[in-house]
C-alpha cells in the first residue's frame, strides 16, 4: 500500500493520499493537532517498527475504512462496506493500543526523553495496557528502533516543502 503525505503549510497541515494494492485510493485530512511528525506517519513509524497487528495501517489494509477517509478513485468491491466493519471490530483493541503508543512515543519524544528514560517506561506501562491487563513487553533494542525511525522520519518531514509529497509504502 502506498502513502502519500502532503505538506500543506508550515504549520503542520498535511493530507495522506491511500493507494491500496487492490488501487482504491483514499484521501486522509491530517488531525487537528500537529505534532512534529504528521500523526499519519507517527503511526507509520510505531505500527511499522514493532510490527503492529491490527493497527491503523494494518487495518486500512486490511480494507477498513474510517470516518476520516474519503474515496478517491478505484472500484470498490462488492461488500466494501461490510468487510470494513468486520475490520474495524475485529482490530478494535490492536487499534486502541496503537493510537496510544503513538501519542506515548510522540509526547515522549517531542519533550526531549530518551528511549531508556523513565517517563517512557512509566507511561508504557500507566497508559498502554487497558485496565485488568499487563502491557506487552517492548524491548529496549525495539524502542530504539522506534526513536531511530521517527528521527529519521523527522528529517525527511522537515525537507518536504510546501505542496511537496513524502511517499512510504506500507508492507505490514
Amino acid at each position: 500500500m502506498k502513502l502519500s503525505v502532503t505538506r500543506l503549510d508550515r504549520d503542520g497541515r498535511y493530507q495522506t493520499l491511500v493507494t491500496r494494492d487492490d488501487d482504491v485510493i483514499f484521501r486522509l485530512n491530517g488531525v487537528a493537532h500537529a505534532f512534529a511528525i504528521p500523526h499519519d506517519v507517527a503511526h507509520y513509524v510505531v505500527e511499522s517498527v514493532l510490527a503492529l497487528d491490527g493497527g491503523f495501517w494494518a487495518s486500512v489494509a486490511a480494507g477498513a475504512v474510517f470516518p476520516s477517509m474519503s474515496h478517491v478513485d478505484g472500484r470498490r468491491k462488492p461488500k466494501a462496506e461490510a468487510r470494513s466493519k468486520t475490520v474495524l471490530k475485529a482490530n478494535a483493541r490492536p487499534l486502541n493500543e496503537a493510537e496510544v503508543l503513538v501519542r506515548i512515543f510522540n509526547d515522549t519524544i517531542e519533550q526531549g526523553h530518551g528511549k531508556a528514560s523513565p517517563v517512557l517506561r512509566g507511561r508504557l506501562k500507566e497508559r498502554w495496557a487497558p485496565p485488568g491487563h499487563q502491557p506487552r513487553h517492548i524491548p529496549l533494542e525495539k524502542i530504539a528502533e522506534v526513536f531511530a525511525a521517527y528521527r529519521e522520519m523527522l528529517s525527511r518531514w522537515k525537507n518536504v516543502p510546501v505542496g511537496g509529497t513524502l511517499d512510504l509504502r506500507w508492507s505490514g
